[in-house]
């Protein structure tokens, strides 16, 4: 999805991030210097709020009060009234703001720093904010400042991927090398979100993810404060709410999800990390996922790249092979309204019928012959 807004090698966080705006929760990027954490922080805001919506980024170790707040007006001051006069990237008038370095802040600029965050106000007047990002280097790997716990606690960490981390970095330098010509499909991210906080959870789904906050506090041997689990609640429902257009549930998701409301796992605050920490949540979230219904609308292709789609929902199946006939029958039901086309149709189904077959858990005899089945299974490279 953020190749379309030019952002690439993002692919593991894209649902962490999509999850935390859709919960109105502020995002701290942690990364290394030139993994592309300003400029990530800004495509994502023009692609979701527009193209023009205000995005200053606050560079916090050299920020004074003047530059966050303007100037006091002499003005206002006289009439016994607190005023600023704006220095135009001051903000007031901020729509979507970066904190870069925010470890770095000096208390009295990270007092203010921590009310904008927390409420959308400083000084309990109102701005014009709309959504934080923050980012910062690893504490550890650069020797610097460590956040206080009640700064971190307020965010949805993510990490952000460097060169070292990228699975193909040939491909993404190849990418790179064509950047101009990627078209910027904004409204596209835009109206994602919206069609996917449309969806209703219902008290089904809302009792499974009641349990699988209650096993996280209880299996856990690491603090989990009341905050962090009403985060991972929000952070959930949303990816709930993206599986209804087509974006699949799967357990790396759900799991980036709930480590981002746990500021401990990266290591950004001086609390000490438990070993065990990410094995208690892929446990919790893996029973939690064999509970909660999909919604409906589960498959949504995307008109950009029937490829890349087909191998995300065959994918799906072999991680999932209890939803195979499930998806089998969307993929069919989107090439009779004329969603997909039929060959496309036939391919993913034949891979879907392949990864149940491979789990013993096939839906019916192969509709598929021999040699097409060897076709798909070569697509989409499926072990025999």
């Amino acid at each position: 999805m953020f190749e379309e807004i030019g952002i690439y090698g993002w692919e593991e966080a894209e649902v962490t991030v999509l999850s935390a705006i859709m919960a109105d929760l502020p995002i701290l990027f942690i990364g290394r210097h030139g993994a592309n954490k300003t400029d990530g922080a800004r495509q994502i805001a023009k692609a979701i709020w527009g193209p023009k919506v205000k995005f200053t980024s606050f560079h916090c170790p050299l920020l004074t009060t003047e530059d966050l707040l303007g100037w006091p007006d002499p003005s206002s001051l006289k009439k016994g009234k607190m005023g600023f006069i704006d220095t135009g990237n001051s903000v007031w008038n901020c729509e979507v703001a970066l904190w870069d370095e925010i470890n770095r802040a000096n208390q009295m600029v990270g007092s203010k720093i921590l009310e904008i965050v927390r409420t959308k106000r400083v000084m309990d007047r109102p701005t014009a904010l709309r959504f934080s990002f923050s980012a910062i280097n690893p504490p550890k790997e650069y020797e610097s400042a460590y956040m206080s716990q009640a700064l971190a606690s307020r965010f949805v960490c993510i990490r952000v991927p460097d060169a070292d981390t990228m699975s193909d970095v040939g491909s993404v330098l190849k990418k790179l090398r064509k950047r101009k010509k990627v078209r910027r499909r904004s409204s596209r991210l835009r109206n994602l979100i919206t069609r996917a906080l449309e969806y209703e959870v219902d008290e089904k789904n809302q009792k499974a993810i009641d349990d699988l906050l209650i096993v996280l506090h209880e299996s856990s041997t690491h603090y989990i404060s009341i905050r962090s689990l009403e985060m991972i609640r929000r952070l959930v429902v949303a990816n709930l709410q993206l599986s209804s257009i087509g974006i699949p549930l799967t357990t790396v998701n759900v799991v980036n999800s709930v480590l981002g409301a746990i500021p401990e796992f990266f290591e950004i605050t001086r609390s000490k990390k438990e070993a065990d920490i990410v094995f208690s949540v892929q446990a919790a979230v893996n029973s939690y996922l064999t509970r909660v219904d999909l919604p409906e609308n589960m498959i949504s292709p995307p008109p950009s790249d029937p490829a890349e789609w087909g191998y995300s929902i065959v994918k799906e199946a072999e991680n999932h092979p209890e939803r195979c006939l499930r998806l089998y029958k969307e993929v069919k039901n989107k090439e009779e309204d004329g969603s997909i086309d039929p060959e496309v149709s036939k391919a993913v189904r034949g891979g879907i019928w392949l990864a149940a077959a491979r789990r013993d858990t096939a839906f019916m005899e192969s509709p598929f012959s021999l040699e097409s089945l060897d076709t798909t299974r070569n697509v989409f490279v499926i072990e025999p």
